[in-house]
C-alpha cells in the first residue's frame, strides 16, 4: 500500500503514538511528507533514526542534527546519503570512527581536497577507498602507490586498478613482488603494451590469467599464452574477445575439454570449429554449441537428436532452432526437456497448446506462467488438478479476469491468496476476498497495491489478530487508528 494514498492522520497515529516498529518503515519510505522525517530525526529509538538519515528525502536540516549523531550507523547512514551537502561530509572527515571515514572516502561527492587529507588517514581501510576513488589527484595516487604501511597490499592494488593511476606507477606496480598487485595491474585496460608483454611471461599463473583476459592484450602475447601450460590461462584466450581466428581455431582442438568449451561459447568462433566442436565426445562442449548463437541450423537439429538430455535442453532453449525441431521436443521422454522448451520465445503456438496438457506437472506449471501461453490454455490450466499449476495461472499477468474470479473460490487458501496478490484483480474481487475466512487471503488483500484506503481501513480492525499486526508491521502499510 503506498503511503502517499493514506490520509494523514494513519501517519499522525503511528509517528506521535511512537510506534517504534511502524515509525522504522515510514522512516525509510520516500513517499513520507518531510514533515514526520523531521518529527522522526529526533527519535529516541537509534533505528528509526538511522531510517531518517538514509532517506533521500530528509531535509538538510536534518542531516546536520544527525551527522553529529552519538550513534556511528546514524553517522554512517548520513555520509551514504545521496543528499547530503559537501559541507557536511568535510565535517565527517575527521569522525573518530574509521568506518565512517571510509565511506568519506569512497562517497562521489567528496572535494578533492578532502581525499587529500583521507589519503594520510592512519587506517588502511580508509587510504585504500582514496586509492580507489575515480577523483583522487594522480601525486596522491603515486604516493599511495608506494604506500608500506599496508602490509595485505590493498591500498597499492586499489591505486593498480584505478583508471586514472599516471603510467609511470604502473610501470613500477608491474615490477611488485607481490602477485596480487602485479595482477591488478595486468587487468588494469590503462597498462601499457610493454607492460603487458612483460606480465605475460609472469611466473605467477593468476597475472598471466589477467593479462589473457585484457583486450587490450598484443597478439603476439595471445599467442603465447594459448599455448600456456595451464588450461586457465588458455580458456581465458578462448574467452577473448580479440583472439584471432587462427588461435580459436587451434584451441578448438585443445585436449582440455573445458578450453573447448570456453571456444565453444566464443561468439567469434569460426562455423568450421562450430561445427566440429558439434560433435564433440564431451557432452559439457557440445550443450555450449547447442546454446551458441552462431551455431548452423543443422548442426541445431542434429543435437536436438543428442543422446545427452543437457544438449537437447539447450536446443529447445535456443532462439535459432528451427520450429520442425521445436515440434519434435516437445515430444522429448526426457520432462526437462519438454520444460526448456517453455522458454524459448519462437515455440509456436502448437507447441504451448501441447504442453498445457502434458502429463508431467512441472510442464504445465511453467506453461501456466508463460506470459505467450493462449488465453484458452490458461482456461484449461486453470482448472488443472494440482495446486501449484493452478497458483502459477494466478500469477500469469495475461490470465482473464474470469479465471481469477473462479480461482479466488478455490479450495486451497493459498491459491485465493495468490489472487489477492494478483495486482491486476478488480476492486469487486478484491472486497470479495477480503471476507475471506482464512486470514492469510485477507492479509494478501491488503498488501495489494490497489486496494482502497476504505477496505484496508476495515482490515486493519480486522477479528482476527493475525491479520491487524501483519498490517501494522507491514512496511508498506500503515495502520490506521
Amino acid at each position: 500500500m503506498r503511503v502517499d494514498r493514506l490520509p494523514l492522520i494513519v501517519l499522525d497515529w503511528a509517528v506521535f503514538n511512537i510506534n517504534y516498529d511502524v515509525c522504522q518503515s515510514i522512516a525509510s519510505n520516500i513517499l513520507i511528507p518531510v514533515f514526520y522525517l523531521e518529527k522522526l530525526a529526533d527519535s529516541e529509538n537509534v533505528y528509526v533514526r538511522r531510517n531518517v538519515a538514509g532517506n533521500k528525502n530528509t531535509p538538510i536540516s536534518c542531516l546536520e542534527i544527525l551527522a553529529r549523531d552519538r550513534d556511528p550507523h546514524v553517522r554512517k547512514n548520513v555520509v551514504e546519503n545521496e543528499n547530503t551537502p559537501v559541507s557536511l561530509l568535510e565535517t565527517l572527515v575527521s569522525d573518530e570512527v574509521y568506518y565512517i571515514r571510509e565511506c568519506v572516502a569512497q562517497n562521489k561527492n567528496i572535494p578533492i581536497a578532502c581525499l587529500e587529507i583521507l589519503a594520510e588517514d592512519e587506517s588502511y581501510y580508509v587510504r585504500q577507498k582514496v586509492a580507489n576513488h575515480e577523483n583522487t589527484a594522480i601525486y596522491y595516487l603515486g604516493k599511495l602507490a608506494e604506500d608500506e604501511r599496508d602490509e595485505y597490499y590493498y591500498v597499492r592494488r586499489n591505486v593498480a586498478r584505478n583508471k586514472n593511476t599516471p603510467i609511470s606507477c604502473l610501470e613500477k606496480l608491474a615490477q611488485n613482488e607481490s602477485y596480487y598487485i602485479r595482477a591488478e595491474v595486468a587487468k588494469n585496460k590503462n597498462t601499457p603494451i610493454a607492460c603487458l608483454e612483460i606480465l605475460a611471461e609472469d611466473e605467477n599463473i593468476h597475472v598471466r590469467q589477467y593479462i589473457a583476459q585484457n583486450k587490450n592484450t598484443p597478439i603476439s602475447c595471445l599467442k603465447i599464452l594459448a599455448q600456456d601450460k595451464y588450461a586457465s590461462v588458455r580458456r581465458n584466450v578462448a574467452n577473448n574477445k580479440n583472439t584471432p581466428i587462427t588461435y580459436l581455431e587451434q584451441l578448438a582442438e585443445d585436449e582440455n575439454m573445458y578450453v573447448r568449451k570456453d571456444i565453444a561459447k566464443n561468439k567469434n568462433t569460426p562455423i568450421t570449429c562450430l561445427e566440429q566442436l558439434a560433435s564433440d565426445p564431451e557432452s559439457a562442449v557440445r550443450m555450449e554449441i547447442a546454446k551458441n548463437g552462431n551455431t548452423p541450423i543443422k548442426c541445431l537439429e542434429k543435437l536436438g537428436e543428442d543422446p545427452n538430455r543437457n544438449v537437447r535442453e539447450s536446443v529447445a532453449k535456443n532462439k535459432n532452432t528451427p520450429i520442425t525441431c521445436l515440434e519434435k521436443l516437445a515430444s522429448d521422454p526426457v520432462y526437462s526437456v519438454r520444460m526448456k522448451l517453455t522458454e524459448n520465445r519462437n515455440a509456436p503456438s502448437n507447441c504451448l497448446e501441447k504442453l498445457a496438457t502434458d502429463e508431467n506437472i512441472n510442464v504445465r506449471k511453467d506453461i501456466a506462467k508463460n506470459k505467450r501461453t493462449p488465453i484458452n490454455c490458461l482456461k484449461k490450466l486453470a482448472r488443472d488438478e494440482d495446486i501449484y499449476v493452478r497458483i502459477n495461472v494466478t500469477k500469469n499477468k495475461n490470465t482473464p479476469i474470469t479465471c481469477l474470479e473462479k480461482l479466488a473460490e478455490d479450495k486451497y487458501f493459498v491459491v485465493r491468496a495468490e489472487v489477492a496478490s494478483n495486482p491486476n484483480i478488480p476492486v469487486s474481487l478484491l472486497e470479495k476476498l477480503a471476507k475471506d475466512p482464512d486470514p492469510i487471503v485477507r492479509i494478501e488483500t491488503a498488501k495489494n497495491p490497489n486496494i482502497p484506503v476504505s477496505l484496508l481501513e476495515k482490515l486493519a480492525r480486522d477479528s482476527d489478530h493475525i491479520v491487524s499486526t501483519e498490517i501494522a508491521n507491514n512496511p508498506n502499510i500503515i495502520l490506521p487508528n
